[in-house]
């Protein structure tokens, strides 16, 4: 049996200019320089954080595999709107979280995403409706916000889409938020109709979630999911939000 199953997003497709390009990085992200120029990651296993190799990301207009560390190079011209989309061999599809592009090097850091595997064992113990679409929800203290634990959400948008938390052993069975957790996602929404725009709130007694429009490592993220279908492909989705 796997070991227990938690952006980075954080729930999103998005054009970006130029032709297709099959680059890869070797600089992993904590240790890039201000010369990188474009959308660069780490993609990730799940539960024990080993870099994966040879995983596609695209964003629709460029293409480019994982290199053996787990690093990725795409293009983002400045003020592009950037999701890319993560897929591997038995592992579901991720959709990153929707951003635009600030600065010339963006850094979406650790790339969290679960085997096929893990992502049917979330949705079993879920119970989610896998015609519905399903969002990881990654939230990144900021600034005087050291920790979101305790903390908890509120969907303002869609109507009837569910909360799950995740706790330490990596399952959604928590109450509320436990720590971030080495860049996984903290909680889970689901049951959402696909092709809604998902919003969340968020409670905690020092934290709260920053504006709409935050700059953060060369993007800005609006706080705003566009969903798909959880089925086919197991696909899901992260949503990146800042606390401060």
């Amino acid at each position: 049996m796997e070991k227990p199953f938690l952006l980075v997003v954080v729930a999103g497709v998005i054009g970006c200019g130029g032709g297709t390009s099959n680059t890869t990085m070797t600089t992993p992200p904590d240790m890039a320089d201000t010369s990188i120029v474009g959308q660069h990651g780490q993609v990730v296993d799940y539960f024990n954080l080993t870099p994966l190799a040879g995983f596609t990301v695209t964003d629709g207009n460029n293409t480019t595999t994982t290199g053996a560390d787990g690093t990725f190079l795409l293009p983002a011209p400045m003020g592009t709107v950037l999701a890319p989309v993560v897929t591997g061999p038995s592992y579901s599809t991720l959709t990153l979280a929707k951003a635009q592009a600030t600065a010339t090097d963006v850094d979406l850091g650790p790339i969290v995403i679960p085997s096929s595997a893990t992502y049917s064992t979330e949705l079993s113990i879920l119970g989610a409706d896998t015609t519905k679409a399903l969002v990881q929800i990654v939230i990144i203290p900021t600034g005087a916000c050291t920790s979101v634990a305790g903390g908890s959400l509120t969907v303002t948008n869609p109507a009837n889409a569910s909360v799950a938390y995740f706790s330490p052993s990596g399952f959604p069975v928590a109450t509320q938020f436990y720590d971030t957790m080495d860049h996984r996602p903290v909680a889970v929404v689901f049951n959402i109709e696909p092709g809604s725009e998902l919003e969340v709130e968020m409670s905690h007694p020092t934290c709260k979630l920053s504006p709409k429009g935050t700059a953060y490592n060369g993007a800005v993220y609006d706080g705003v999911a566009q969903t798909v279908a959880a089925e086919p492909g197991d696909h899901n989705g992260v949503l990146v939000l800042l606390a401060e």
